[in-house]
């Protein structure tokens, strides 16, 4: 049976093609512009290699190439004025844009990550006030530069590095298009008549940290419109990628910048403390002799008073005075001179996630201030939540940290030791995060990230974009519950904000990640990968300890299966629909014969994980229902409201308890800072959400993946459930809170839920916001049902 579905399911993949609006669209800006680079392609090792070793064959075939600046001198036409200009740019791995020694932005790690021989990604930046005030000059000469780093796409082997390889050299492609007030144009290409030169960035590493020596002779500048002289310079190369992939232009709210700045505060003669954890870099200020250095080294944690770092292995950052000498060129940002001899300075090409720094300087250099940078998505914040209990504001923060911290141009696990696209998270933290950021751009990238790093069978690797591929068998290769968000995260993105796009664009590779599953299937049963990652059992965490993997792995798979109905009936697809609720069934039925017990446990072994993810994708049957609720009652109950579940099972813990009216137990389940969760990790000290429930110091201590709590304290607490223009109230109260604020800016407009309730009466009052051309039902606590419209309403019990 399962062959035949498989076959008509293949079939299926090959029907009439979506309308060509749903493919990438890639911009023709970059008309007789050239790729340009300071050295020639070595060897290309891509996807990169797991801890590849610099002493093995591979390892030291790799070059390890100097960073460039990469140089062009251009003369604006006299006496004309600016009207528009902006740059069309792709630097890889990463760059940053100079005109006239000014920094053009205030973006960081641009252009976004992707597959590189898939997908690159542009910049168009507007210049305009960067040129307008040049041409007043009498002679309006200016310099372009571009400063190179490697990114994901060429990872050096010196020091801690996750993987290693290269997709070759440092590269630039470039136009640069002027509009003047009299309607002549003109137009700056990257091609040979640029120049080269080594960097002041001595070394970079996104694993490892960074270097950059401001004694070094930096590239020529424009002075009173002549050519300063410069050292290393010479002619660039010309080359392209290995791999001719088109070049799609990076959307808003998936660049990376400065959110915030955060003050060290010095603990003895070395050690600071920024006194929160999270992503980002540090600017100092220094001043000292000429070619003395200083030394600082990030750390999440301390240990015995001193900086622990085992989440990132040896990272530094490192800085070389350039000292009173000074060149007649100008200084090359962010190295900038400031007058009574001081210098500041930020790393350019790297990041890590860090809470305390370790100074060491050299004899000499004397270190005038110490500021950390948070950096993150350009996601705007939408939604807020604040309650009368402090314990889950601070959770609230906690968790929020751990989500900003993590999101780059793809959301990572952690900023640390890894800095990979793990995809568990992103389906089952998709309603945490969309609650408080406005994620469509980025969900839609999730999405092409996927669709990028799809194989050939139709496999969907546990990250994506696929740096690095694991050993077969590992687990970590493919795994169901990974490589669902494929499905998921299109589908979660229509609900939310009613964009349909990456289900249209990506419904013909995501029916071919159901083949492949269908393909692995053993009579509609599933049984490989992680399972129930980092859940509470008798062992260290990691691999699933109470529920088996083909529990975890045939449930995501019905789910997914469900799911492709509800997508296929919305695109039009009714026969697709029709075969995947055939092959759902079949699913239901093999699922409940191999896993219903007939006994109290109910499911397999009664894990809190296993009888959650069946109530909540509904895989219970009529005579299962009530009896699955009631032992997932039972076993939080009976251990003191310990969880047990993990980074796949507790999502559905907290909504299975939400969804059939028992926020009271998750309430409890979060309200007890002696066992493990999120009170535990806020009573050792963690600034954000950390890898582990029990908050060990060796492993990431700023951790996406376990903050399913966020859903809750919005969908449950504050009772507010967004679909599309059509909205859900339903605040749920529990425990001792009193009153609820929770707002949510949605694609219609601000809702907003605000309770307050008297414990002792249990009297209540329920205040809702409903914006412009949107209605809502709202679900009041003593089982009234209202159909509101836009506007303020007031409810209250009688």
């Amino acid at each position: 049976m399962y062959r035949t579905l498989v076959a008509l399911s293949l079939i299926i993949t090959l029907l009439a093609p979506l309308p060509s609006s749903a493919q990438d669209s890639t911009d023709d800006c970059f008309a007789n512009a050239k790729w340009i680079a300071m050295d020639a392609d070595s060897t290309i090792i891509f996807p990169h290699l797991h801890l590849l070793k610099a002493s093995s064959e591979k390892g030291r075939s790799l070059k390890a190439y100097d960073l460039p600046v990469l140089t062009k001198d251009v003369t604006l036409r006299q006496q004309a004025k600016v009207k528009r200009a902006w740059v069309d740019v792709c630097g890889l791995g990463q760059y940053e844009l100079f005109i006239a020694d000014r920094k053009v932005g205030d973006y960081f790690l641009s252009p976004g990550w992707t597959m590189y021989n898939k997908k690159l990604l542009y910049n168009e930046l507007d210049v305009t006030a960067h040129l307008s005030p040049l041409t007043i000059l009498p002679h309006p000469v200016f310099t372009i530069k571009v400063m190179l780093g490697g990114g994901m796409y060429d990872i050096p082997l010196k020091g801690y590095h996750k993987m290693g390889g290269s997709c070759g050299a440092p590269k630039l492609l470039l136009c640069l298009h002027i509009e003047y007030e009299d309607g002549m144009t003109q137009t700056v290409v990257s091609d040979e008549t640029w120049s080269a030169s080594p960097s002041p960035v001595r070394y970079s590493s996104i694993y490892a940290g960074e270097w950059y020596d401001a004694s070094f002779q930096t590239p020529s500048s424009m002075v009173n419109g002549q050519p300063a002289k410069a050292n290393g310079q010479r002619p660039c190369v010309v080359t392209k990628p290995q791999w001719d992939v088109p070049l799609v232009r990076q959307q808003p709210g998936t660049f990376v910048r400065v959110k915030q700045e955060l003050p060290l505060t010095q603990l003895n003669d070395s050690l600071y403390d920024m006194g929160q954890n999270c992503s980002g870099i540090v600017r100092l200020k220094v001043r000292g002799e000429r070619g003395k250095s200083i030394i600082l080294r990030p750390a999440e944690v301390l240990k015995d008073g001193k900086i622990y770092q085992k989440s990132l292995p040896g990272y530094e950052w490192i800085y070389t005075l350039r000292g009173a000498e000074r060149e007649l060129s100008a200084p090359l940002p962010p190295a900038e001179g400031i007058g009574d001899g001081a210098e500041t300075w930020q790393p350019q090409f790297t990041y890590t996630g860090f809470r305390y720094v370790e100074v060491k300087a050299d004899e000499g250099v004397e270190l005038l201030e110490l500021t950390g940078l948070h950096t993150t998505t350009d996601t705007p914040e939408v939604g807020s939540f604040e309650c009368s209990d402090t314990l889950f504001n601070h959770i609230h923060t906690l968790i929020d940290w751990a989500i900003r911290s993590n999101l780059v141009s793809i959301t990572t696990d952690c900023p640390t030791r890894e800095k990979l696209g793990w995809q568990e998270q992103n389906h089952l933290m998709a309603y945490s995060m969309m609650y408080r950021y406005d994620m469509l751009p980025l969900m839609n990238k999730i999405a092409d990230d996927l669709a990028d790093s799809q194989h050939e069978d139709g496999a969907i690797p546990t990250i994506a974009p696929e740096y690095v591929r694991f050993d077969i068998g590992s687990g970590f290769e493919d795994t169901p519950e990974w490589g669902a968000a494929f499905i998921l995260c299109p589908w979660y993105t229509y609900l939310w904000y009613g964009d349909d796009s990456a289900l249209r664009k990506h419904y013909p590779a995501m029916k071919r990640y159901i083949d492949y599953l269908l393909a692995r299937a053993d009579n509609g049963i599933l049984d490989y990968g992680l399972g129930d990652w980092y859940d509470i059992g008798p062992e260290r965490p990691g691999k699933a300890q109470l529920t088996s993997v083909a529990l975890t792995a045939t449930a995501m798979f019905y789910y997914e299966l469900t799911t492709m109905r509800q997508s296929a009936l919305h695109l039009g697809f009714d026969g697709d629909a029709e075969r995947f609720a055939a092959v759902a069934s079949d699913v239901k039925r093999a699922f409940n014969a191999r896993f219903a017990t007939h006994d109290e446990r109910v499911y397999e072994n009664g894990s809190q994980t296993g009888l959650a993810m069946v109530l909540y994708m509904d895989l219970v049957t009529d005579s299962t229902r009530q009896p699955a609720l009631d032992a997932l009652e039972r076993d939080i109950e009976q251990r003191g409201y310990a969880l047990t579940a993990g980074d796949v099972g507790f999502r559905y813990v907290v909504q299975a308890l939400q969804q059939n009216g028992r926020s009271d137990i998750v309430y409890l389940m979060n309200h007890n800072d002696s066992l493990p969760g999120y009170a535990y990790q806020l009573k050792k000290g963690a600034t954000a959400l950390t890898e582990s429930w029990q908050a060990y110091d060796n492993v990431s201590n700023n951790h996406l993946m376990l903050g399913h709590l966020m859903e809750w304290f919005y969908s449950g607490l504050g009772g507010i459930t967004v679909r599309g223009k059509s909205t859900i109230i339903e605040p749920q109260m529990v425990g001792d809170i009193t009153w609820t604020k929770t707002s949510v800016n949605t694609s219609n407009g601000k809702v907003a839920c605000y309770w307050t309730r008297d414990p002792a009466t249990d009297k209540w009052t329920v205040d809702v916001d409903i914006p412009e051309h949107s209605d809502a039902e709202v679900r009041l606590p003593d089982g009234r049902r209202k159909d509101v419209g836009s506007g303020h309403h007031s409810f209250s019990s009688f």
